[in-house]
C-alpha cells in the first residue's frame, strides 16, 4: 500500500512541476516585466517646460498602462524631470520628504501651471465664440479640463 501511495504522490509532484513550468513559460511569452505585450511599449513622458496638466495626464496614463504601484509613482516621475522642475523637486523632497502621488501632482501643478491657467474659472466665465464652433468647443474643453 505504501508503494502505491508513494508512486501516486510522485506522479502528483511531477504533474505540479510540469504545470508550474508551463505557467512560467506562458507568462514569460505573454508578459515583459509584468506588462501585457498586447499594448505597445511606451516611453515615459519626459517633463519639458510647457503644459503640466497634460504631462500629469500622460504620466498617469503610462502608470495605468504599466500597472505601476502608487508608492512608486513619484520616484519614477521625478527621474524624468528636467531643468527647473528637478531643482524644484529636489528642494521639495529635502524640505518635506517624498510626497504621495496626490501631493506631488498638487504641488507640481501649483508650481508649474502657466499664469494664463491660474484663473481658469474666470476665463471660463468670460469665454465667447470669436471663431468657429469647433475652436470655441476646443477652447472650452481645454479650460474645463484644467479645473
Amino acid at each position: 500500500m505504501d508503494a502505491r501511495f508513494e508512486a501516486f504522490e510522485a506522479r502528483i509532484e511531477n504533474r505540479l512541476q510540469e504545470l508550474l513550468h508551463e505557467f512560467k513559460r506562458s507568462r514569460s511569452e505573454k508578459y515583459d516585466y509584468g506588462q501585457d505585450t498586447r499594448y505597445p511599449r511606451k516611453e515615459f513622458p519626459v517633463w519639458e517646460d510647457g503644459d503640466p496638466t497634460g504631462w500629469i495626464s500622460r504620466v498617469e496614463k503610462f502608470f495605468h498602462l504599466h500597472r505601476t504601484p502608487e508608492e512608486s509613482m513619484v520616484e519614477i516621475a521625478s527621474t524624468q524631470l528636467k531643468g527647473d522642475a528637478i531643482q524644484w523637486y529636489d528642494l521639495y523632497e529635502t524640505c518635506h520628504g517624498v510626497p504621495s502621488w496626490g501631493q506631488f501632482k498638487r504641488e507640481f501643478l501649483i508650481r508649474f501651471r502657466l499664469s494664463e491657467y491660474k484663473n481658469i474659472n474666470g476665463q471660463l466665465a468670460k469665454i465667447c465664440q470669436a471663431s468657429t464652433v469647433q475652436e470655441y468647443q476646443s477652447r472650452f474643453k481645454h479650460l474645463s479640463n484644467q479645473t
